[in-house]
C-alpha cells in the first residue's frame, strides 16, 4: 500500500497468503490475513475454507472484525451494487450484515464461549452490531439471559418483551415495564398478540396501559410518493437515481422484526374498537377502560365503545338487583346510565332498547331513547297509536 499499489491488488495478495496458510493449516495467522480482504473479497469465500476445516474459534475472530464500524462500511461498499457515495450519517449508522452477527453468535455458541458472549454483549469493543439481529440469534442458541441483556443494552424494547412474554412460566410484570419503552404501534402489536392473557392475569396495570395507549397520538405514516405516482415528468437522472436506490433497499438485509404485521394495511394503525376483545375475561375493567376513553378523548366517543358501555352498565345494574344491593348503589348505578343514555353519546339506540327492556330497567330509560314522540312509545308495548285506533 505504501507503495501506491491500489487496495483491490493488496486485498487480493492478502487472500493468496491466506488460502497458502490455511493450506499449512495455520489458520489462527490466515485469520489475521484474510481480515486485511474486508471490504473487498466477499465474506462468504473466507466462511468457507473455515468451516470446511471446522476451524470455529478462528472463524470467530474474523467475523469479529469483520463487525468493526471501519470494516463494516468497507463491506457496505463492496455490497452496494453502484458504489456511488453515501452521506456521512447513513455511514456512521451502518450495522454489520446480519446473517454475518448469527454465524459470529453460533460461533461462541458451538465454542460454549461465554466469556466472548458477555463481551459482545456489553459492546466493550464498539462494534456495529445490528441489535435485534443479534438478541434472535442469543435467544436462538438459547442463551436467553444473554439475549434480554442484549435487548436492554441496544434498547431493542420490542424484543425484549417478547422475551419475558414467550416463555413459560412467562414473566408479565417484567414486560411491562418497557411497555412504554417501545413506540406505539410496537406496542399495539404487542397488546394484540399477549392483550387478553395480559389483561387476565394481571388487569390492573394491563387495563391503565391499555387506556394510556388508546388516547396515544394518531401513528404517523409515512407515504412516500414517487414521482410517477402524481403523473409528472421524470428526467432520466432521476429516475435513474431512483432505481438505484429501490435495488440497494432490496437488497439489503432486513432486520427482524418481534412484532411483524399481519398484512400490508397494517401500519395504518389502529382505533379504540380494536381494544375491547381484550377483556374478555375482565367486563369490570372494560367498563373502566370504555369509560375513560369515551370521556378522555374524542376519538373514544365511537358506537361500539358507547353501546358496550351501556351494556355493562345495565348488566351492573341488573346484578345488584339480583343480589339484593343496597338502594344507594342502585340509585347511583341508575343516575349513572340516565346520564348516558340522555348524552349526545353515538350509543346504538336499538341495542340499548333491547338491554332495557331485557334487564327489567326503569321504563322511563325507553322514552329517553326513543324520543319524546308517544306514538313510539305505544307502537313499543305492540298497541296501535291513538290515531289509527280512531
Amino acid at each position: 500500500l505504501k507503495s501506491g499499489l491500489p487496495k483491490r491488488a493488496a486485498a487480493q495478495i492478502f487472500r493468496m497468503y491466506g488460502d497458502h496458510l490455511c493450506d499449512q493449516s495455520s489458520y489462527g495467522e490466515a485469520a489475521t490475513q484474510y481480515a486485511h480482504t474486508i471490504g473487498t473479497v466477499q465474506p462468504s469465500y473466507v466462511i468457507q475454507r473455515f468451516l470446511n476445516a471446522r476451524k470455529f474459534e478462528e472463524l470467530a475472530a474474523y467475523l469479529l472484525k469483520a463487525h468493526s464500524k471501519d470494516n463494516t462500511k468497507r463491506q457496505f461498499v463492496l455490497d452496494d451494487p453502484y458504489g456511488l457515495p453515501r452521506p456521512i450519517e447513513e455511514l456512521d449508522e451502518l450495522t454489520t450484515r446480519p446473517e454475518l452477527t448469527t454465524l459470529l453468535i453460533n460461533c461462541y455458541a458451538k465454542l460454549k464461549d461465554v466469556a466472548a458472549l458477555d463481551r459482545f454483549v456489553k459492546n466493550e469493543d464498539d462494534l456495529a452490531v445490528d441489535g435485534a439481529t443479534a438478541v434472535v440469534a442469543l435467544r436462538d442458541a438459547g442463551y436467553y439471559a444473554h439475549a434480554e441483556r442484549a435487548a436492554e443494552a441496544y434498547e431493542e424494547w420490542s424484543w425484549r418483551c417478547v422475551l419475558a412474554l414467550e416463555r413459560d412460566p412467562w414473566r408479565p410484570e417484567d414486560a411491562l415495564e418497557f411497555f412504554d419503552r417501545m413506540d406505539v404501534l410496537s406496542r399495539f402489536r404487542c397488546v394484540r398478540r399477549f392483550g387478553v392473557r395480559l389483561v387476565k392475569d394481571f388487569p390492573d396495570r394491563t387495563t391503565e396501559l391499555l387506556m394510556r395507549l388508546a388516547t396515544a397520538p394518531d401513528v404517523e405514516v409515512d407515504d412516500c410518493i414517487r414521482p410517477e405516482d402524481e403523473n409528472t415528468p421524470v428526467c432520466y437522472e432521476e429516475e435513474l437515481q431512483l432505481r438505484k436506490e429501490e435495488l440497494r433497499q432490496k437488497n439489503r438485509p432486513t432486520t427482524p422484526q418481534a412484532f411483524p404485521p399481519d398484512s400490508d394495511s397494517d401500519d395504518e394503525g389502529f382505533t379504540c374498537d380494536d381494544f375491547p376483545h381484550f377483556f374478555v375475561h375482565r367486563p369490570g375493567h372494560l367498563r373502566l377502560f370504555c369509560d375513560y376513553v369515551m370521556n378522555f378523548d374524542q376519538r373514544g366517543r365511537t358506537r361500539n365503545i358507547c353501546t358496550t358501555l351501556v351494556e355493562l352498565l345495565v348488566d351492573e345494574w341488573r346484578s345488584l338487583k339480583d343480589n339484593d344491593g343496597s338502594s344507594e348503589l342502585l340509585e347511583q348505578k341508575a343516575e349513572d346510565i340516565m346520564a348516558l343514555l340522555k348524552s349526545d353519546a353515538p350509543y346504538d339506540r336499538m341495542v340499548a332498547l333491547v338491554l332495557v327492556e331485557t334487564r327489567e330497567f326503569p321504563f322511563v330509560a325507553v322514552s329517553v331513547i326513543l324520543g319524546p314522540s308517544p306514538s313510539r312509545r305505544w307502537r313499543l308495548h305492540g298497541t296501535a297509536s291513538p290515531r289509527r285506533r280512531r
